[in-house]
């Protein structure tokens, strides 16, 4: 994406309920995905990397999610901590974001990773509430570093808040840049 061109956008998926009627996020640049909505899990056939380049096959809530993270400057993630990872939800649909990249691989730090589809490079924000333990929290801030590494990011911060309640904590986040 050429400077030119830029525009901020924010792409947030979530899985808090009353979070995906708020008037907080009406800025017309903030596209928002709850995945507590119904929606086929990946069926790991690789269409969307070989038959529709890109696209999921699957013609449903999820359906075109890849697109907005290509297109977006911040990506946010908000879920529940679950054993030191994403909630269902959001891990069902995360699953679904594959086609963001290639069916490629390149050597990266001695490992193999999938080659972006896209040049976009975004900031990637993950807030995650609930109880958690230290060792919960430290899984998940690695959990969050390789999904990371994986879409081709380096600009990524985990937040970890007490519960759902303060998902507001989350919006001034975004709007101070964090």
């Amino acid at each position: 994406m050429s400077d030119m061109n830029y525009e901020e956008k924010t792409f947030i998926l979530h899985d808090i309920k009353n979070m995906d009627n708020s008037d907080l996020f009406t800025d017309g640049k903030t596209h928002q995905f709850y995945t507590g909505n119904k929606y086929a899990f990946c069926k790991g056939c690789f269409d969307c990397w070989l038959k529709t380049p890109g696209v999921c096959i699957l013609r449903d809530s999820v359906f075109g999610l890849a697109n907005h993270l290509s297109d977006c400057s911040t990506f946010v993630i908000v879920s529940k901590l679950l054993y030191g990872g994403f909630s269902t939800c959001v891990k069902g649909v995360t699953d679904r974001l594959i086609a963001f990249n290639l069916p490629y691989f390149k050597k990266l730090n001695g490992e193999l990773h999938h080659i972006p589809r896209y040049d976009n490079q975004f900031k990637m924000r993950v807030f995650f509430y609930g109880e958690a333990t230290d060792n919960e929290k430290e899984t998940a801030e690695e959990y969050v570093s390789r999904i990371a590494l994986n879409l081709n990011n380096e600009d990524y911060k985990t937040v970890f808040l007490k519960d759902e309640s303060e998902w507001r904590k989350i919006y001034e986040n975004i709007a101070c840049g964090l």
